[in-house]
Formats: structure tokens, sequence, C-alpha cells
């Protein structure tokens, strides 16, 4: 799926009016006007490469240890209860 930088220039570029780009894909006008400012300066490349560093966590190690236990606990794959149909309930 292509990020959505990529669908925003692509719907401009086809005639979408920015106020309908900006609305259907939930972005501010000005967010939009940097995607299209940097197509036009270094291309499609430019629209896929992140520069996000992050920043070091503040967390202790055994404060990352409980996070860890508890998202692997929360969001664990667990098997679908169906019905007698085989509908999920």
């Amino acid at each position: 799926m292509p990020p959505i930088k990529i669908n925003a220039v692509i719907l401009l570029g086809t005639g979408w009016a920015l106020k309908q780009v900006r609305q259907t894909l939930l972005l501010h006008g000005e967010t939009l006007r940097l995607y299209v400012k940097k197509y036009h300066e270094h291309g499609i490349e430019s629209l896929i490469r992140t520069h996000y560093k992050g920043r070091t966590s503040e967390l202790a190690e055994a404060q990352e240890d409980q996070l860890r236990v508890v998202t692997a606990f929360k969001f664990a794959r667990r098997p679908s209860r169906r019905d007698s149909r085989g509908y999920c309930v």
C-alpha cells in the first residue's frame, strides 16, 4: 500500500481539489503543500523516506520489561469464538 504522501500527490495530480484531498485523507492543507513541494523538488523518493529517529526511552529497564509483558498479553492473537453456524461471536 503506498504511503499516504504518495496518494495525496497522485490525487492532486489527477485533478482533485486540495480541499477534497484534505478531507478524504484527513490531512492539513499545509501538510499537503509540503508533500507536493517535496515531490517537485526531490521526486518520489522524498515521499517514501522518513527521517524520524525518535528519542531515548525514559523508562527504567524494569518498566520496559513490564510494558513488553503487558503489550504481549494484550495484543496476543487469540482463537475466535464461533457460534454453531461458524460466525464469530
